[in-house]
């Protein structure tokens, strides 16, 4: 069987099963939309940098539009996150949302619904913000040139993530594994595009409760075998914008191995990541990028 074919047939068939899912549970029923809104106020109440912030899995569409563009997923965080994180739970009374454990507060809401507190267990050094945690539909657009948007990637894929309407396949955001300087590596997939720019947009973080500085660490790499295998491979450039000012570049030439930079950036403003690269045959890049509060 064509392996295309296959796909697509397993990805329609996870989305029968997960409306299916939502469409079994006849003892659950809808929150009201002053219930969700409830909801909505309470995350905003206890929202802290850093915060994540996972909803039931079992709102229905129409229950979740209360929520507007609050960043949540209904998704279990990883172990990892689970440990290092404060995490919000938006959960339901009568049918809880399993694999957080304890919370450290609970506060009520209108039927059916709660909120549980999950506070961190062990130090992440400050970081508030990490672009392989968090990125959503909103967080890549593709500009061609650079500063005209022709496409916001918020089209699911049935491999994860998103892809980028009119777009070629290979121009989306999710997380990948690549071999960089010899090691597996997790980062955020970002291919260059020819005559344009992958932009990915990391909201903007509150002054740190330290009083301290907010500092943006980005990484970025090729993968080994396209740097081995492109010996006219171009180089792949990062700018760090905010304010519609271009705070520093990171420039990734075609070697192995990761580059950084580190760079402060201003409180309560977006930041724009903008890749380009003159040209983008076998440009197979990612990055990483986190906002931490640098401490007084």
């Amino acid at each position: 069987m064509n392996k295309s074919f296959l796909a697509v047939v397993l990805g329609l068939a996870a989305l029968a099963l997960a409306d299916l899912w939502v469409g079994l549970r006849p003892q659950l029923s809808p929150a009201s939309p002053q219930a969700m809104n409830a909801g909505l106020a309470a995350i905003e109440v206890q929202m802290k940098p850093g915060t994540l912030v996972v909803h039931s899995p079992l709102f229905s569409g129409a229950e979740l539009q209360a929520l507007g563009k609050l960043r949540a997923s209904p998704d279990l965080p990883k172990e990892h996150l689970r440990a290092s994180r404060r995490i919000l739970l938006l959960d339901r009374t009568d049918s809880s949302m399993g694999g957080f454990g304890s919370p450290s507060e609970i506060v009520a809401l209108p039927e059916p619904l709660v909120l549980k507190i999950f506070e961190a267990q062990e130090s992440r050094s400050g970081v508030l913000y990490s672009l392989l945690d968090s990125f959503d539909e909103r967080s890549m657009k593709v500009e061609r040139p650079p500063g005209k948007v022709v496409s916001q990637c918020n089209q699911p894929r049935n491999e994860g993530g998103f892809r980028c309407p009119g777009q070629p396949d290979w121009l989306y955001v999710h997380r990948r594994r690549l071999k960089i300087s010899g090691q597996d590596q997790e980062c955020i997939w970002a291919h260059p595009t020819m005559g344009g720019a992958v932009v990915h947009e990391l909201p903007g973080q509150p002054a740190p409760a330290s009083g301290g500085a907010l500092w943006l660490e980005l990484s970025g790499g090729l993968a080994d075998d396209a740097v081995r295998n492109t010996s006219d491979g171009a180089t792949v450039t990062t700018q760090v914008i905010q304010g519609g000012r271009t705070l520093k570049s990171l420039r990734v030439p075609n070697r192995l191995g990761f580059q950084r930079i580190r760079v402060q950036i201003a409180a309560n403003q977006p930041v724009k990541l903008s890749t380009i690269a003159p040209r983008d045959g076998r440009r197979h890049y990612c990055l990483n990028a986190e906002i931490k509060d640098g401490g007084k």
